[in-house]
């Protein structure tokens, strides 16, 4: 694909921003917010995100469908000590430093078609809305549980969170036990007392606090 000129990369991001001011207004029809270059909504206890990404250096536009169960984020910010955090808007499950990251379940590039805002729009929103059909969405804990497992430690704060969330302290402690172990901080940091902890040792100190 040939590269594009600098006028053409100049075209190309007022597209992207012209896209995502249509994406404001016309994703209201099938209840999605708008944020950033993101949709998100909870549907049924599920928070979705789609991140459509306009390139500025291609014709290329993707999507990219990450979910988590609403419910996540609550454990984790009583684990973090900052419960107030759910009364933050919706995107804050997205953009928020402090949050579950939630893996990609979904991706591909989508077809730009005349190239116009308006029909880019269109089809990123006709994508999002396809993902209301995946099979995580009625799957039951263990499916999700078993698909934070295949992302590795990069997701270690939603895994653990999520074992909290299903009752599952035992192993909860045993994982963030032998997280401490090889000095594995799971991905945050906090001052307590004078002294810096990683998650590992918030989640054993939530288990201590709750009788758990």
């Amino acid at each position: 694909m040939a590269k594009l000129t600098r006028e053409e990369r100049k075209e190309r991001k007022v597209l992207a921003k012209t896209t995502a001011a249509i994406l404001k207004t016309s994703a209201r029809s099938s209840k999605w917010r708008v944020a950033r270059d993101s949709l998100f909504k909870d549907h049924k206890g599920w928070f979705i995100e789609v991140q459509a990404t306009i390139s500025g250096s291609e014709r290329k536009t993707t999507v990219a469908a990450r979910i988590k169960p609403m419910a996540l984020d609550p454990v984790f910010w009583d684990i973090a000590g900052t419960p107030e955090n759910a009364k933050s808007p919706l995107s804050f499950r997205a953009f928020g430093a402090w949050v579950c990251g939630a893996p990609t379940v979904a991706e591909e590039g989508i077809d730009e078609g005349d190239r116009s805002a308006e029909t880019i729009a269109a089809k990123v929103i006709a994508w999002a809305d396809a993902q209301m059909n995946l099979p995580l969405l009625t799957a039951d804990s263990e499916a999700y549980l078993d698909f934070l497992r295949t992302k590795g430690n990069g997701y270690f704060a939603s895994h653990i969170t999520m074992q909290c969330l299903m009752g599952r302290f035992e192993e909860a402690r045993a994982l963030c036990q032998a997280a401490i172990a090889r000095d594995d901080s799971g991905g945050f940091m906090q001052l307590v007392g004078g002294n810096l902890i990683g998650f590992p040792t918030m989640v054993i100190n939530w288990l201590e606090r709750n009788g758990h």
